[in-house]
Parts: structure tokens; sequence; C-alpha cells
């Protein structure tokens, strides 16, 4: 897999580049042919091998409503039919073939309108617009979805929003928001989530937070935090990897730092109970009740050497009202317990009141750590979980 890193504002911090570049990640970056037109806060999507650059700013108070395309066989660009809106600081996914330009800024005011562009007839057409109109949002695409989260709009409380839009039916749906506040930040999918880094919090300040997205159970998490606090960044993952690519910070300094992410892969051995003997906490499979016989352990890693030893819980629950016998009740989500262990605090417990068992519940590990995690199922209505043991 490649990235391609091109236009944005160039080092010093004013001017508009042309550049393209390709990052393969077991070679590095290659300088390819410049973009036509040197622009900045566009949009980009690649449909068909085609990478299409749409949208963009001067920095001298023009707005583009360009399309160019781009052919890494040959290594040309060519013009494509113009968007219908000039607009910049949009978001971008590909669905289906077709490339969707979600929101962004025109006219002195944050845009919810959707532009839908098919490369095989080279046509746009209008779709249902977001519900939260917004610009500098991260979007991303999982399973056929388009996810867009935080940016900046009317106020701050468009810095959490995350909406969801299924081309297929041309509908948007909300979803849980973002624990972070975050604008001017850039998201990305990979292994079955979304993720949101870096932005712009409520004060403007920067930072460099990785927030994660499940939804299959619509909870976020954050994870571990960026080495380089930074806004503005472009994101791509490849083969499971999140690259950090870019970006800025205060002043502003341009950068050309890029990090990499792995999420951490997880596996597991055994389920049961310390102790022996039918431990108050059970463990059920699509409502089935499983009484533990061994200890549980969960090993997670996937970090390189010297990487954050920090790792998110997330125990979540939800009272279905099916009595499964004995004061056992079967439990899914939306309630969600979340702990945050570290080598400052390798330990604790989190209890679970007023169960005798606890069925069906969904076991979600997400960080980069190296060194290995027990979580024992004690003999109280606990679940015990040790950092590094």
């Amino acid at each position: 897999g490649s990235i391609y890193a091109v236009g944005g504002v160039a080092i010093g911090g004013c001017t508009r580049t042309r550049a393209l570049e390709v990052f393969q990640p077991a070679t590095g970056w290659t300088s390819l042919a410049p973009m036509p037109t040197a622009r900045a806060s566009i949009g980009v999507g690649a449909v068909n091998g085609i990478l299409y650059v749409v949208g963009g700013e001067s920095g001298c108070s023009t707005n583009y409503d360009t399309n160019e395309a781009y052919d890494p066989a040959t290594n040309m660009w060519r013009p494509r039919a113009s968007m219908p809106t000039a607009r910049y600081a949009h978001g971008v996914g590909v669905v289906n073939g077709k490339l969707y330009v979600i929101g962004g800024f025109a006219a002195g005011s944050p845009l919810a309108s959707v532009l839908e562009y098919d490369p095989t007839t080279d046509t746009w057409r209008s779709r249902a617009s977001m519900p939260t109109a917004r610009y500098n949002l991260g979007v991303a695409v999982l399973n056929g979805i388009i996810y867009a989260c935080g940016g900046g709009g009317a106020s701050n409380a468009t810095k959490v929003v995350v909406e969801a839009y299924d081309p297929a039916t041309d509908t948007w749906q909300r979803k849980n928001s973002l624990p972070l506040a975050a604008a001017a930040t850039s998201a990305t999918s990979a292994d079955g989530r979304v993720y949101v880094v870096g932005g712009t919090n409520n004060v403007g300040a920067i930072f460099g937070a990785t927030q994660a997205y499940d939804p299959c159970t619509d909870t976020w998490f954050v994870l571990a935090s960026l080495p380089t606090p930074r806004s503005d960044l472009g994101l791509a993952a490849v083969n499971g990897v999140v690259y950090a690519i870019g970006g800025a910070q205060a002043g502003p300094t341009i950068l050309n730092t890029v990090e990499a992410f792995t999420p951490a892969s997880v596996t597991t051995t055994g389920i049961g109970c310390s102790g022996g003997g039918q431990s108050p906490l059970a463990i059920g499979t699509n409502g089935t009740p499983r009484v533990p016989t061994a200890d549980f352990a969960v090993t997670l890693g996937g970090g390189p050497a010297g990487a954050p030893s920090v790792i998110v819980l997330a125990l979540d629950l939800s009272v279905v009202p099916i009595p499964l016998g004995s004061g056992c009740f079967l439990y899914a989500n939306p309630l969600t317990l979340l702990v945050t262990l570290s080598a400052a605090q390798p330990f604790m417990p989190l209890p679970i009141p007023d169960l005798a068992e606890l069925v069906g519940a969904r076991l979600t590990l997400q960080g980069a750590a190296l060194n290995p995690v027990t979580l024992a199922l004690a003999t109280s209505n606990a679940l015990s979980l040790g950092f590094g043991r």
C-alpha cells in the first residue's frame, strides 16, 4: 500500500504548494508530478486507482471548485468536472466507486451540503445534507458508511458531533459524540474501527489525542496520544498501521513529521475463574451463559519498543430484561466502565454491584503496550485487572 500527500501549506507557513509525494512504508518518500493548481485545505479520494483532488483555497481569499485527477500509472494529471459549489476544509469519502464531499467552508459560513461525484460519467449531484454544518472535520469510511467526526461550526458543540451517512439510502444518523472536542482534525479507518487523531480543542489548543470508535457498540475510546501534537494533519492507514503525516503547530509551524500507530493485537487464552469452583462472574456468547473454569488472560502487543505502556479497557453493560436464573441477567451495552492502566497505576478492580452473575459482557481492549495484562475473574462481584503481571 501507498500513501499520497498532495498540496497543503508549505514549510514557512504561507505558500500553498502543488507538491505530490508518495510514501511507501518499506522505502520512504518519492516526489511525483506536481498538481496543476496549488492549494490547501483540499479533499482527496481514490477511485479505481485514480487520485481525485477537489476544492481547496489559495490563501488569498480564493476558494476553489477545482477537480483534478492523478493517474499513478502514467504520473500525469488531467482536469475533471468542477464541483457545483466551491469550498475548502471539507471531508471526502469514497464508497462503491463514487466520491462524496462532506461539509466544508464557503462564503463565510460552515456548510452542511454533500456532493457526490461519479468518475465514470464525470458528473456531480447533490445528496442529503449533514444534520450539522461544519468544516475542518475528520471523515472516514468503514463498511460502506461515511463517518463525519468533530469539526468547527456555529459553536464549540460541533467539535464533538459524530454523524454517519449511508450512501445506499442517502440518510444520516447521529452517533455517540467524541470524548474529546476536535476541530482541524483528521480521521481514517483500520482494523474495524474509526480513528480520529489530533486537532484543536474548545479553546483552540493543539493536541495529539487518538480517539477510536467501535461501530458495533457505538462506543469511543481514548488511546495513546501522538508523540507530536498537531492540527491540520493527514491521516491514512496501510496494512493496519495508522500514519499521521505533516500538520501544524502554533506559530504556525508547518511540520513534515510522520508518526505511526499500530492498534494493539489481542489474543486470549482460556476463559475462567481464579481459585476454582463456580465464579460469580460468567461470560456468555450470544446470550448463552458459560461458567468459567480457568484463568482468562489477554496479551496486547504491536507497539514499537519504548511505546507508552497504556491500556484502555471498556466493559460495556446494559440490562436486557430476560432473567437467566439465580439472579442472573443478560447484559450487552451501552453502560460503559472505562479504565486506563499504566505503570503508575498497574492494578484496578472494576466493581460490578448487585450482580450474582455477569453474562453476555463484551470486553474491548485497545492500546499500545508490550507487557501482558491478566484479567482475573475474581470470587466477588468485581473484575480485576493487572498490568504487566
